[in-house]
């Protein structure tokens, strides 16, 4: 397994009427709905377990979050 970053939801490559669409499918029983959703890495090279932790209690925003999460939390980018 291979850590490549942060991924949260959107991206600034697509227009945000395509970032989250609902894909609606016929089958024998009926109708399968499935959520295409776009998102973006952040650079994030580390992920400490006590964020982890935080996270599971439902805490982002404590000291242990990565400076990538903070810059997007804020500023978006």
């Amino acid at each position: 397994m291979t850590f490549a970053g942060l991924l949260v939801p959107g991206s600034a490559l697509l227009p945000e009427s395509e970032q989250l669409k609902v894909e609606r499918l016929m089958s024998a029983t009926g109708t399968v709905e499935n959520y295409r959703a776009a998102f973006t890495v952040l650079d994030a090279q580390v992920i400490s377990r006590a964020w982890l932790v935080d996270l599971e209690a439902g805490r982002p925003m404590t000291v242990n979050g990565p400076a990538e999460w903070f810059k997007w939390v804020l500023l978006g980018t």
